[in-house]
């Protein structure tokens, strides 16, 4: 559970190294007045859940580092869970899909998103505008392979193992306990 101020999880460096990759999670929304932040890479790149104003939202991958993003267009409400995901493939194209519908592309100006392998990427956290994710994210998975929708929606139904080909990292946060 992230309540939007200070909670954020350091998963390294070197998960993401070139294309193609998908990254997907389960996420809950407490508040939708601000940026909701789901994975960065300090000062580099920013997966979120923007908030232009207007009643408007939008799930997008901001690059910091070259500028540009690719915005998608997609309504999210509070209080509710979604599966979200984005892919990049072998060529550059984007894609993201919310409950595995593909969501439409309404701007791409980031092309090619740079990696940084030297920066460490948050869970929860964009260290550059020190902004958060205020709700819960469950079941994040990173792939270093373009999810197909059907890949997507077999994870969705059941969660990987953690010895699939092209899985990078898999967390379910469900198993153990300790201090945060």
């Amino acid at each position: 559970s992230f309540d939007g101020e200070d909670n954020f999880i350091n998963l390294g460096t070197n998960l993401i190294q070139s294309y193609p990759f998908t990254i997907t999670a389960d996420i809950f929304i407490n508040n939708l007045s601000v940026n909701n932040i789901i994975l960065s890479q300090n000062n580099v790149w920013c997966w979120y859940i923007r908030n232009p104003g207007g009643g408007e939202m939008q799930l997008e991958m901001y690059n910091e580092f070259a500028g540009g993003v690719a915005r998608f267009d997609y309504t999210f409400n509070e209080n509710e869970w979604y599966n979200i995901s984005f892919t990049i493939d072998e060529n550059s194209n984007v894609s993201s899909r919310v409950n595995t519908d593909t969501i439409p592309l309404i701007e791409n100006s980031m092309n090619p998103l740079t990696l940084n392998m030297s920066e460490n990427i948050h869970l929860g956290y964009w260290e550059l505008d020190n902004e958060s994710f205020n709700g819960e994210i469950d079941n994040l998975q990173i792939w270093d392979i373009a999810l197909s929708d059907t890949e997507v929606q077999q994870y969705i139904n059941c969660p990987p193992t953690g010895i699939e080909e092209g899985l990078v990292g898999y967390w379910n946060f469900d198993d153990g306990s300790g201090d945060t």
